[in-house]
């Protein structure tokens, strides 16, 4: 179906804070504007769009596209895809007030985490700890990709112009434990510490901000050949469009930095025992008596599925316990 020599197997993203598009011309405006970018996959913030109207939009748009809206007149997000990718969607997770989006998807044969967020414009780190913690209730992949309008810059001198104040600093303390504890790398500073790039501008006075990126995992890091800051059109905000490479290393299960001063930590321990143990009760074979499971040794278990993929699991759910304990250990 698609021609997998297109820009030298890219996967192309881009993110747009479109500040409303529930008028019928602007929307077709835009969604044209978008398609002759030629991205795979479209992040767009403060839709305005509300539940009914999302089959129509999808058609209007033409290919499978992926909603969670609140109101007519605010926030929304919605996460578009191009039909220049192969992709599959396994599950879908929203917030109640249209602020974020996450799927758990397969693209191009990579197990993704896509999460669009419209950060609220007010300091309310709730948001962000609440959203990671959603994050790694279902995280089973060792990539993620955050994109979105955050609303909230992470270096006040360099990523902004004529603020008096670092805005939504309570906020920003959680974006940065979240990128910690998560492995995440804000891509556009890591390959340019010193550029100054604007995202959001306004007038009278002059005011400017780079409140639109992405985090991805540090994993896919070495993967991404180029950021780019295209024209406003039509909003205060600059699409941000993320490029990168996939082939055959990506389709690994990727690294995963352990914390190894949880080795040390008895609550930890015990947790990760009893996953172990709750696992080879799922998996073991029903011919044992479950309960003197762990009188048997690890070699001698016959599991239903095969050991190769029992080990994917007890690692995927492993790096879940690792991050949500590490999670709760720096709130506490």
């Amino acid at each position: 179906m698609n021609n997998k020599t297109h820009e030298e197997n890219l996967l192309k993203i881009t993110s747009l804070n479109c500040q409303g598009l529930n008028d019928f011309n602007k929307r077709k405006d835009v969604f044209s504007n978008l398609r002759m970018k030629s991205y795979n996959i479209y992040f767009l913030q403060d839709t305005h769009f509300n539940e009914s109207e999302e089959k129509s939009i999808q058609l209007q748009w033409g290919y499978k596209s992926f909603f969670n809206s609140f109101k007519t007149n605010s926030r929304g997000v919605a996460i578009f895809f191009n039909n220049n990718c192969d992709f599959e969607i396994h599950s879908e997770y929203k917030d109640e007030n249209g602020n974020y989006l996450i799927l758990d998807a397969t693209v191009e044969n990579m197990p993704l985490l896509l999460i669009n967020i419209y950060g609220p414009n007010s300091d309310t780190p709730n948001f962000y700890a609440s959203l990671m913690d959603k994050i790694v209730d279902c995280l089973n992949t060792q990539y993620i990709i955050i994109g979105g309008d955050f609303n909230l810059v992470m270096d006040k001198d360099l990523d902004s112009m004529n603020y008096k104040h670092l805005n939504n600093p309570q906020a920003r303390k959680e974006v940065l434990r979240l990128i910690e504890t998560l492995s995440l790398v804000d891509i556009f500073r890591e390959n340019a510490p010193c550029l100054r790039r604007y995202t959001w501008r306004r007038k009278n006075p002059i005011k400017q901000a780079r409140l639109d990126y992405f985090l991805i995992s540090e994993t896919l890091m070495n993967r991404v050949p180029q950021i780019k800051f295209e024209n406003s059109y039509p909003s205060d905000h600059s699409p941000v469009g993320l490029s990168f490479k996939f082939n055959d290393f990506l389709k690994g299960k990727g690294l995963w930095k352990f914390n190894n001063s949880l080795l040390t930590d008895k609550i930890y321990i015990d947790i990760i025992k009893k996953t172990i143990v709750e696992l080879k009760i799922q998996y073991a074979c029903p011919i044992y008596n479950f309960n003197n499971l762990n009188t048997i040794t690890n070699n001698d278990i016959q599991f239903i599925i095969n050991d190769q993929l029992f080990m994917d699991i007890l690692l995927t759910e492993i790096r879940g316990k690792s991050i949500s304990y590490s999670s709760f250990k720096k709130r506490n």
